[in-house]
């Protein structure tokens, strides 16, 4: 970017960016840090109300399933953690996200169910996604509602792929 800024002719406007860089960390720090504060806060007031646990009851049946998992604590926090995605809530997974990978450590299949929970995880179907709409509002980006709509196609068809992905990895092994 310095010889850039040079052979532009543009030293001087390419130091005054270089000395806003730090207050332009910092404004937007509080822009992510206060969504992260509120999602969480919002996902933890979910979790106690029982509003989580009773969305994440429709979704045990399916990911009982697809894991090979016997621990139905385990099924229970992979569905929280999905349900937590399709909300758009993926900052505030992260605690739950940690329990799920340190339970699967231990577990049978521990290898597969470890890489299908990441592949999903990271493909995350997202029905609302109310961490990107916020970012963009906080950043002045336009929301339209074509946007969201791609969203939820495309993280709904990553999703499958991810599953069916790792299903073809896994086909016909049996580790430990």
């Amino acid at each position: 970017s310095i010889v850039f800024g040079i052979l532009n002719n543009r030293v001087e406007i390419m130091i005054n960016d270089l000395f806003n860089v730090p207050n332009n960390v910092i404004n937007s720090l509080f822009k992510i840090g206060s969504m992260l504060v509120i999602y969480n806060g919002l996902f933890n007031i979910a979790i106690e109300s029982k509003c989580i646990s009773k969305l994440s009851k429709l979704l045990n049946n399916k990911v009982s399933k697809i894991f090979k998992i016997d621990d139905f604590q385990i099924i229970e926090l992979i569905s929280t953690s999905i349900i937590c995605n399709m909300l758009g809530l993926g900052p505030a997974n992260m605690p739950v996200a940690v329990k799920i990978i340190d339970k699967l450590r231990s577990e049978k299949h521990s290898m597969y169910n470890l890489t299908l929970y990441i592949f999903i995880n990271i493909s995350s179907f997202c029905i609302l996604p109310l961490s990107l709409i916020t970012l963009r509002s906080s950043f002045k980006a336009l929301i339209n509602v074509e946007f969201i709509f791609l969203i939820l196609i495309s993280s709904f068809l990553t999703t499958i792929f991810s599953i069916i992905l790792c299903k073809l990895i896994y086909r016909g092994k049996d580790n430990e």
